[in-house]
């Protein structure tokens, strides 16, 4: 059976592609902010008519039917986080992913891993903080490329967890450095709180980047959400302290799945010449997309402010490795302290193409 590896976003309406129409797009795939996020297996298959999620907090249905796919909508609340989990005697886990009313894609969970002929579930779960309240859905589909694990019976069990209780003079006063969290066998919060330092950046990012990305949140003593890495694309947490104050930090781990979180602070130099964030077009273009009111809305929330860099030595090979790994399109290039200049994922393709830059 044909399939394929890639759903393109934006999402609207969910296609299954084949491999067609993967030629017909490759020509303007981008690499780099491509999000491979769903095995779709070719063919008609689509969610059935949503149903509302079952008050008990348990969703029980099957893949093995004529659509192949179930789907579930539910309300958030103002400040909770959602994990959805397959039960322990769920005789199947097939796939997971959430939309908003629109249909945009907001999150999916499809990891599996073959070892030779034995194939498993790796992180069979979504821990999500939804970027508005609202109306979402959640879609359950197979992949009959794996059906002994996705064809069948699912359990599906909704873990609301409500926003913390702050202030909170319990939590345990941290410093920068190394966080080790343990796991547990549901979506867990831990909190802590650190003193925040007058024009300080911090940066709080999980170490390893082959384990699931735990929700990181960065709080008011009031439960305000400073600072969070509630999308996809997003690894770490990072904010900036405009005033030295007492700031708690949340982190939601997935279920069975221990995490370590670097802390990292960072004092912008006295003569105000290094950069202290980035802004890019994505980052508006996303805020947008998330409803958030453009004129409430300011630099520092969107901004990226534990800055990756460059000096005018590096080489171009060396440049395109850090945009890879940090999965960003822009790099500043620093003298010393100060911004000296900009390359971006264009320069550097032409560069490794040998083609004239602009």
């Amino acid at each position: 059976m044909d399939s394929s590896r890639f759903v393109f976003e934006p999402l609207e309406p969910r296609r299954f592609l084949n491999t067609a129409v993967l030629q017909e797009i490759s020509a303007d795939y981008d690499p780099v902010n491509a999000t491979p996020v769903i095995d779709a297996p070719v063919g008609d298959a689509q969610p059935a008519q949503p149903m509302p999620f079952p008050d008990s907090g348990i969703a029980i249905g099957r893949t093995d039917h004529p659509g192949g796919a179930d789907a579930f909508t539910f309300r958030t609340k103002p400040g909770y986080i959602y994990s959805f989990r397959f039960a322990e005697d769920s005789p199947v886990q097939p796939y997971l992913n959430i939309r908003n009313q629109a249909g945009k894609f907001m999150v999916s969970e499809t990891n599996i891993r073959c070892v030779g002929d034995s194939c498993s579930r790796e992180f069979p779960f979504i821990t999500w903080s939804p970027p508005a309240e609202g109306t979402y859905t959640l879609e359950i589909w197979r992949d009959s490329s794996f059906d002994h694990l996705t064809n069948g019976e699912y359990k599906i069990v909704m873990d609301a967890i409500p926003p913390a209780n702050l202030p909170d003079p319990s939590a345990s006063m941290i410093t920068p450095g190394q966080l080790t969290l343990q796991s547990s066998p549901v979506a867990t919060p831990k909190l802590f709180q650190f003193h925040a330092l007058s024009n300080a950046a911090y940066s709080f990012t999980p170490t390893d980047p082959f384990s699931p990305t735990p929700i990181i949140q960065v709080l008011s003593a009031d439960g305000a959400v400073l600072a969070e890495n509630n999308t996809p694309r997003s690894l770490s947490a990072d904010w900036l302290s405009t005033a030295d104050a007492t700031v708690y930090l949340r982190i939601i781990t997935d279920p069975y799945s221990p995490a370590t979180v670097e802390m990292s602070q960072r004092i912008d130099d006295q003569d105000g010449q290094r950069p202290i964030g980035i802004i890019t077009e994505t980052d508006i273009v996303d805020a947008v997309a998330d409803g958030k009111d453009v004129n409430d809305v300011r630099i520092r929330d969107l901004m990226t402010s534990n800055l990756i860099f460059c000096t005018a030595a590096t080489s171009i090979r060396d440049a395109a490795k850090s945009m890879m790994t940090g999965k960003f399109r822009h790099l500043p290039v620093l003298d010393d302290t100060e911004l000296v200049g900009m390359v971006d994922i264009g320069d550097v393709s032409r560069a490794l193409l040998g083609r004239p830059t602009d």
